[in-house]
């Protein structure tokens, strides 16, 4: 047991040693990112370049079982605060806003609030596995929209849009939207 407990200490030093030393990244060139934009990104179902002409080149870029994936840093924290995913056709296929811990949206309630007219109903995504416990929640319609709720924080770690298939946008009603 106690060699199973420094085996998982040393790796948890090197997983913290390697995140020091990596390398810088880029970080959005739109200082001011709000929520609200990123929802009308999400409203126009904008295509890749209208997205480079917005925010600049993608702190990171990659692509993974056929989609393209564009990661956007935080200029203030460098933290990850936008990303974005392209179908091989380069239709906008989900997007992910990450509220920074000081934003109002980085509380469940009012991210539920924000959007009245959305069905969210909370998935238990709760596991135990071998030296591991997740407590997140994630909050869905099952149709276009979720909120990833961190249960140890606690704090909404990411608001996502998404297609459900190939031939629907991102957004295909206005129920996404706040209720201004």
């Amino acid at each position: 047991m106690k060699a199973k407990l420094t085996f998982v200490s040393l790796l948890i030093i090197l997983f913290f040693t390697a995140c020091k030393s990596a390398p810088k990244k880029t970080i959005l060139t739109t200082q001011n990112l709000s929520l609200i934009e990123v929802e009308q990104m999400v409203a126009n179902s904008m295509k890749p370049e209208d997205f480079l002409l917005k925010l600049g080149s993608p702190s990171e870029k990659f692509v993974e079982n056929e989609a393209e994936i564009w990661i956007y840093y935080d200029p203030k924290t460098d933290a990850q605060r936008l990303n974005l995913t392209f179908d091989k056709s380069k239709s906008l296929k989900s997007v992910s806003w990450i509220p920074s811990y000081n934003e109002p949206e980085s509380q469940l309630a009012n991210v539920l609030a924000r959007y009245p007219r959305v069905k969210f109903k909370p998935i238990d995504t709760r596991r135990a596995g071998h030296d591991v416990l997740s407590t997140e929640t994630v909050y869905s319609d099952k149709e276009s929209m979720s909120i990833f709720h961190s249960d140890a924080t606690p704090r909404v770690e990411a608001i996502g849009w998404y297609k459900k298939s190939a031939d629907s946008k991102l957004s295909q009603t206005k129920n996404e939207l706040p209720v201004k």
